[in-house]
């Protein structure tokens, strides 16, 4: 690192027999001065130290404009080593003068590759926190997952390989699994390291109870029976899966409110959504609902429908007004229902393959919602070839 804090200050390593201007011949031997940078023309660009990275991808990444006129020592030369640092593939990267001729120079760059990761036959070393192996078929779930054969160990390495195995013990209810990455050198020369990989899972986070309060419409039984992958841990069942997981959390919640806006409360939403804590290994969950007014539908208009009548569309619609207000059959009647009986599907049959519909709520007075149905038909499609 020393080396590139350095370099970043426009510091070259220089040879002096090589860094002259004009022939050696002529005994012109003015080395460059660090304090009185020149403009010269860039004729090569060189880098060393390279072993299974390929140097012409160095040479482009740094963007020196090879022909071009640059300042030595510049900023070009300075924001070039960044641009190489910043690809994360190096222990570390400085700037030489190869040669000077006249106002021409010749640049090289030499660089120390950081290890390449090897997996033994065996396969990656991956214990609990004391040294204990895992199992192998766990062990074997692991490395499909992160693939590392061939990988160039950088610290976006270590971070990747240790959030895809936290993901997959998170996945299985272990969200207080915690692991760590370690670089063993496996050869002198520093091309290549094992890695230990250790896990501490913790325990599985299990939910002790679920409250609910707020609701109305639905008990609090049918509510949580609406939550199909999150489920509160019984006495009397210690076999029901009661594992906390976010992602299925998430999409449960998310269930609620959909079974709630097909009752027709368009604005339901949850004042309290909060995970608590209990301990270690169980959490408590407090849904508090807000339900809103119960709607209905309203008036339905139609604009810019030409090639069928309002009243037709209105039938196949089959939404009348007064109707309670559910946006899950709403949207199946006007986008790709699964039985093909929708507006869009009755458009898009006969070639409108451009036929868009926005519905617009253009009134909203006490419980009742009217629409407007804006429609763009486009021109039907033909085929041309």
């Amino acid at each position: 690192m020393p080396k590139i804090i350095l370099f970043l200050l426009f510091a070259f390593i220089i040879d002096p027999a090589r860094a002259q201007t004009g022939s050696v011949m002529s005994g012109d031997t003015n080395v460059i001065s660090y304090a009185n940078p020149k403009e010269y023309t860039l004729v090569d660009v060189y880098v060393s130290g390279c072993r299974n990275i390929d140097s012409n991808v160095v040479r482009l990444i740094s963007g020196l404009p090879i022909g071009d006129k640059i300042t030595v020592p510049g900023e070009k030369t300075s924001a070039a080593i960044d641009k190489i640092w910043k690809e994360g593939l190096f222990e570390d990267i400085w700037l030489e003068v190869a040669k000077v001729e006249g106002a021409y120079i010749w640049l090289r760059f030499v660089v120390v590759e950081k290890p390449n990761i090897l997996v033994p036959k065996e396969g990656l070393l991956i214990v609990r926190p004391g040294g204990k192996k895992i199992k192998k078929s766990e062990r074997e779930d692991i490395e499909e997952k992160l693939r590392l054969r061939g990988e160039v160990f950088t610290e976006y390495k270590r971070q990747q390989i240790i959030q895809i195995v936290n993901e997959h013990y998170i996945d299985d209810g272990y969200i207080n699994c915690k692991t760590t990455v370690e670089a063993i050198p496996f050869d002198t020369g520093g091309r290549f390291v094992q890695l230990k990989i250790t896990i501490d899972k913790g325990k599985k986070v299990r939910i002790e109870e679920i409250l609910i309060a707020g609701n109305q419409e639905f008990k609090k039984g049918k509510i949580k029976r609406m939550m199909k992958d999150t489920k509160e841990k019984h006495w009397w069942n210690p076999f029901k899966q009661s594992k906390f997981l976010q992602d299925n959390y998430d999409t449960d919640k998310q269930k609620v409110l959909a079974k709630y806006r097909s009752k027709g409360y368009r604005d339901v939403r949850f004042a309290i959504d909060s995970v608590q804590r209990l301990s270690e290994n169980r959490v408590r969950i407090h849904l508090n609902i807000v339900e809103g007014r119960k709607y209905k539908f309203g008036t339905i208009t139609w604009v810019g429908n030409t090639k069928y009548s309002s009243k037709y569309l209105t039938d196949m619609l089959g939404i009348k007004p007064g109707e309670t207000y559910n946006e899950e059959l709403f949207d199946s009647r006007l986008y790709m229902s699964a039985q093909g009986n929708d507006i869009s599907s009755l458009y898009m049959d006969q070639g409108y393959l451009f036929f868009q519909i926005n519905p617009v709520e253009v009134r909203i007075h006490g419980d009742t919602i009217d629409y407007e149905m804006r429609i763009y038909e486009g021109r039907p499609a033909t085929i041309r070839n």
